[in-house]
């Protein structure tokens, strides 16, 4: 068992009282589609969740749907524009660039969306376009500028009321406030055990009035929205830990810490983002000469858990696809680790990683 956990971004532990309220929930059962007594218990612990969920999203509970994941929301969103233009970046998490073809979005060397080329796609085409863009990069921490991209979109439907924009808010939620409303996009995906809920869980938001089409037929679940029988105990956990998110710009101080250790162990070191805003918990290191595979191992063995980049991609270690779409070199890019604190993180922790690290270096 790690000695030190640094890969909150691939997972979040649950809080205390998420686990004590799953437990209970999975006690009471019931279906959710009763009519008796422990049915509407169960209804009602869905329809708390889902007020829970789009209070912490700005937006209206009946355009909350339970999914179970953020992929399979993002594949039930994407799958209602299978003849749109797909415009999305590079650094998209893997659930939506492996969803289905699409045309990348460039990004600038400092890995934030560039504008002007979007501004250039979304006017070069008149017909139906779907973008997708993160609030935050799970592998980087960086934060692109989703206000101007929002505006812009906007301004393109004047002309183009076609355009859909959908945002990966999975990275953001429980890091800093994410608002549906303000926002001005067409949907938002988020998931539970990114925030200290249970893993198994996931929703998606919409804008009001849209028709969401299932891509799992059955039942008439979630407003005939995703069928089959809610996980009640998951989505009370998921509803709750929106509740109990918190700031976590406590953090920064901890990671620039952790960032000042490593640049001196290592002079080579390039800290990614380091100049572009970025979550407070995440940093992104590229060391030169060394193997990504290597350096987890040896971590490892120290008691110190970190990835490479996502934890979605079936264990494997590889060159990260987000930095080679910052234009960042293949070698470089199979060099990198990615260290993501979370709220109970210790200077301890940040310390031993770093000690780790020297002896490795050494």
């Amino acid at each position: 068992m790690a000695t030190a956990y640094l890969d909150h971004n691939a997972t979040t532990p649950p809080y205390k009282s998420v686990i004590e309220l799953v437990a209970r929930v999975m006690r009471e059962g019931g279906n959710p589609s009763a009519v008796y007594g422990v049915g509407r218990q169960a209804r009602g612990r869905v329809e708390t969740a889902r007020s829970q969920v789009a209070k912490l999203a700005n937006a209206r509970a009946r355009d909350v749907t339970f999914f179970g994941s953020a992929t399979e929301a993002h594949a039930t969103l994407i799958a209602q524009f299978a003849s749109a233009l797909f415009l999305r970046p590079d650094s998209e998490h893997d659930a939506v660039l492996n969803s289905r073809p699409g045309i990348p979005i460039p990004l600038k060397s400092s890995g934030v969306v560039c504008i002007e080329s979007l501004k250039n796609l979304l006017y070069s085409n008149s017909g139906p376009i779907l973008v997708a863009i993160m609030a935050a990069n799970n592998e980087t921490g960086i934060i692109p500028d989703i206000e101007t991209i929002s505006q812009l979109i906007i301004s393109a439907k004047v002309n183009n009321p076609k355009i859909h924009f959908h945002i990966d808010a999975v990275q953001a939620a429980g890091k800093f406030p994410i608002d549906f409303k303000a926002w001005g996009c067409d949907s938002l995906a988020l998931s539970s055990h990114k925030m200290g809920g249970p893993q198994g869980v996931g929703a998606l938001v919409t804008r009001p009035g849209f028709d969401l089409q299932p891509i799992i037929r059955g039942g008439g679940q979630e407003r005939r929205r995703r069928a089959g029988t809610e996980n009640v105990a998951g989505i009370a956990g998921f509803g709750l830990a929106c509740e109990l998110t918190e700031d976590m710009d406590h953090l920064i101080v901890l990671r620039e810490h952790l960032e000042r250790g490593l640049n001196a162990i290592n002079p080579k070191s390039i800290i990614v983002g380091q100049d572009e805003r970025r979550l407070p918990n995440t940093t992104c290191v590229i060391n030169p000469g060394m193997s990504s595979e290597i350096l987890l191992m040896k971590f490892d063995l120290a008691g110190v858990a970190l990835s490479s980049g996502s934890a979605c991609s079936s264990g494997r270690v590889g060159g990260s696809h987000v930095l080679q779409a910052m234009g960042i070199n293949a070698d470089f890019a199979r060099s990198s680790l990615r260290f993501s604190l979370g709220r109970e993180t210790t200077k301890a922790e940040v310390d031993l990683a770093l000690d780790a690290y020297r002896d490795i270096c050494s």
